[in-house]
């Protein structure tokens, strides 16, 4: 009985976590309005961080190609961020190669090869990146998501304690 309580509240704290990360970024959008000198929470430090063009690589999986990517660009990616590295680098359509990717994201997270990284409540705010990259549940220095990716819509950290 004793584990469920525990892993409940676990589970709690992580939701707190992220929700306070998406604060601290609410804050910082609004003191980046005021100042040019704050830099945000958990979101590169050069604004407008476009993904690197990737390696053309011949024969590679689907799974490979996700994780090259994520290691070209060392930094937490949208699975559409990923598409659109590979349709620059390979061509192809971005949509099919989201499909592709999303359905290798569970794989490749059994495998201990990516995590998960959620800003907020919303599906559309799901970052993939390196196990090594996050500590307590934060993203480390270095490996931030491009604050421009974040649907400001879906991050809405009060959004479950709407009275």
């Amino acid at each position: 009985m004793e584990n469920l309580i525990v892993k409940s509240l676990k589970e709690k704290e992580a939701n707190l976590l992220v929700q306070l990360d998406v604060i601290r970024g609410m804050i910082d959008d609004e003191l980046r309005k005021y100042s040019k000198e704050s830099t945000p929470v958990n979101t590169v430090s050069q604004p407008n961080r476009l993904p690197k063009k990737s390696t053309v690589v011949e024969n590679e999986s689907v799974l490979k190609k996700f994780l090259r990517v994520l290691k070209e660009n060392q930094r937490f990616m949208k699975v559409r961020e990923v598409a659109q590295v590979i349709v620059e680098s390979e061509g192809g359509d971005e949509n099919d190669w989201v499909t592709k990717l999303s359905r290798r994201t569970k794989k490749l997270k059994d495998l201990g090869k990516i995590v998960k990284y959620q800003v907020g409540a919303s599906r559309t705010n799901i970052y993939w990146g390196s196990p090594n990259w996050i500590k307590n549940g934060h993203i480390k220095s270095g490996f931030e998501i491009n604050p421009d990716s974040i649907n400001k819509k879906g991050a809405n950290p009060l959004s479950d304690y709407d009275l």
